[in-house]
């Protein structure tokens, strides 16, 4: 016997006390035909021994009761059929009390019928009470329950009915059917057994089927959004692209007309900071989708954080007829600053490319126990259909009148970054009134710390007179970046691998104030290894520059060594010189940096630049 599968109502997998009940009530017609057709041919034979008045009685009154019963059954298993779940244990308590008044009425048989009997009828009752016996409990086999109770009541009643009558011959049918019975639960019980082991081992193929169904929704889906991502990307690739190819021609053609040089010259370096930030943007969103970013959580300022918006953002929005206003608050969150501020810029940014006239308000306030950064805009809002999407890669929605909007990243980044540091992300927007994008943040226990500010464009002066040695194996990068530290006042040694350098270096007998290098050089040098070389040779510790391409874990490693700072492609001449300062004037980076006498240090309170820039810096 074999339960089949049953498709529940409401979807998905139910209990195993649920499918029991559906595939019992499944099975409650047949036995309905079946109990009908039994009750009432042995009341007929039953009567037949004793043709008299009491005896029609007892014999067809008890027909009729197990029929009523039958009945009620089949009604609420009809019920269960088709009810939801919740409602089926309810129901399924009600199948079993009536099979356990159904057990009763088969096993009272024996007082009831018997009295009055000769042996051949007496024989004739015990043979069909021993079938309905077994019948109903293979046909319950599947609720081990149910099976016991019907088998104990019928069994132990029907053998207390034929104990009763005197006689030694009803003593030993008496006793043989309590054998019978006993024989027949543990044969039952043994069914139950192999199927509930068939029923688990269905319900464990329906959950792996279900759960497989949903891997490959989930990686269609996925495999989809790369495609679109991937095809959106090269979309935005190919337009600076393009854009540098065309300017690169007309400078050809313009060489003996100087301004003109200087304003194509002006336009190339646009398109060439739109693929920077485009690069970086989607190196972040790699790094955030690898688990790569692993936040520094701390005492963030929100007076420093929102100083630093209404620094960076007021003359951007100025330059489009905006009004940026940001309320300063003086709490503190518990955050990661840098995560944080790329997520408060990238909001800003957002807010005021789409906006065409009117203000953005940046304000935070006290929510839950924690604070809300808000950022409101009177754009031209977001429909409720889309407000989903505005998260998705690439999704630049476009107002009535206007073409779309920068690269399509910024929001992407946010959601991804406010899930690293657990913060939730809301939008509520209305078309035509503006939209309002929210960060909610756990307050922090303690003060803030004050973090130093920028390196003003005068301390890029200590770069004169350094020693750089430049390695790189591709040609063209190699040149200009010694071109661009030479153009500093720096003396620059530039090589295509480890060997050359070192030749190199014997003939100007001195070790290199900083090493710029590549972090693949060749097939089987990296930078890496060429720096500890370098290091080892002249017992001293050289400062290191690791540019590279690779998005993966070991260059990250690399970079937390003293004295060592990785920069991921592209980068643009601004970072490089910076980020070789740093290394020049001190090991411990810009926050430990003494500045020169020259210049003024910037106030502790303020954040860096480069922290806050709408995509990773």
């Amino acid at each position: 016997m074999t339960m089949p599968p049953s498709a529940p109502p409401t979807g998905g997998l139910e209990s195993a006390r649920d499918l029991q009940a559906r595939f019992i009530a499944s099975e409650t017609p047949k036995s309905l035909l079946i109990g009908l057709a039994s009750a009432w041919l042995l009341a007929a034979g039953m009567w037949g021994g004793q043709p008299d008045g009491p005896a029609a009685v007892r014999c067809f009154g008890w027909a009729g009761v197990i029929s009523l019963l039958l009945l009620r059954g089949c009604r609420i298993a009809a019920r269960v059929r088709v009810a939801e779940a919740g409602q089926i244990e309810h129901l399924s308590r009600r199948l079993r009390f009536n099979a356990a008044l159904l057990a009763c009425l088969w096993g009272a048989s024996a007082f009831l019928m018997l009295p009055g009997s000769d042996l051949e009828h007496q024989m004739l009752l015990v043979a069909a009470i021993a079938l309905i016996t077994m019948g109903g409990a293979v046909g319950r086999a599947v609720h081990d329950q149910q099976v016991a109770w019907f088998v104990m009541i019928t069994s132990g009643l029907f053998a207390a009915g034929l104990l009763s009558r005197p006689g030694r011959f009803q003593l030993f049918i008496g006793l043989g059917y309590l054998l019978f019975g006993t024989v027949v639960a543990l044969f039952t019980r043994a069914q139950v057994n192999t199927l509930q082991r068939e029923r688990d081992l269905a319900l464990q193929l329906e959950r792996a089927r279900i759960d497989a169904e949903a891997a490959r929704s989930a990686a269609e889906r996925a495999s989809a959004a790369k495609t679109r991502f991937l095809a959106a990307a090269s979309h935005d690739l190919r337009q600076p692209m393009h854009a540098i190819g065309l300017l690169v021609g007309l400078l050809k053609e313009r060489a003996n007309a100087p301004m003109e040089v200087e304003a194509l010259a002006h336009k190339a370096q646009q398109s060439v900071h739109l693929m920077e930030d485009l690069f970086g943007s989607l190196l972040d969103i790699s790094k955030l989708d690898a688990g790569a970013v692993q936040p520094d959580r701390t005492a963030v300022s929100l007076h420093a954080l929102l100083a630093q918006i209404d620094q960076t953002w007021s003359p951007q929005a100025a330059a489009k007829g905006l009004r940026l206003r940001v309320r300063m608050c003086r709490g503190a969150v518990h955050s990661d600053a840098m995560l944080l501020g790329r997520i408060a810029h990238n909001l800003v940014a957002n807010a005021v490319a789409y906006t065409r006239r009117g203000g953005v308000l940046v304000a935070c306030r006290p929510r839950q126990g924690g604070w809300e950064l808000q950022v409101w805009d009177s754009g031209p809002g977001i429909a409720s259909e889309h407000q989903a999407a505005v998260f998705d890669e690439f999704m630049r929605l476009a107002a009535p009148g206007e073409g779309r909007q920068g690269l399509g990243l910024g929001l992407s980044i946010v959601q991804r970054s406010a899930q690293v540091l657990g913060h939730a992300v809301r939008l509520a927007s209305r078309p035509g009134r503006g939209s309002c994008f929210a960060v909610h943040m756990a307050a922090a226990r303690t003060a803030p710390l004050a973090v130093p500010g920028p390196v003003p464009d005068a301390w890029l002066s200590a770069l004169k007179g350094a020693f750089v040695a430049v390695v790189d194996d591709d040609a063209t990068s190699r040149e200009a970046t010694a071109a661009l530290f030479m153009a500093q006042g720096c003396l620059v040694v530039s090589e295509a691998g480890a060997a050359g350098l070192l030749d190199e270096l014997e003939r100007h007998l001195r070790a290199p104030d900083l090493l710029l290098t590549d972090w693949r050089l060749g097939a089987r040098d990296t930078g890496q290894a060429l720096l500890l070389a370098l290091r080892a040779r002249y017992d001293l510790p050289i400062p290191a520059l690791l540019v590279t391409a690779d998005t993966g874990l070991e260059p990250a490693a690399a970079g937390a060594a003293p004295g060592v700072v990785v920069l991921r492609k592209p980068v643009s001449a601004r970072r490089l010189l910076v980020a070789a300062h740093e290394l020049l004037a001190g090991p411990s980076g810009w926050s430990r940096t003494a500045a020169p006498a020259e210049a003024a240090a910037p106030p502790a309170a303020e954040l860096p630049a480069a922290a806050w820039r709408p995509s990773w810096p």
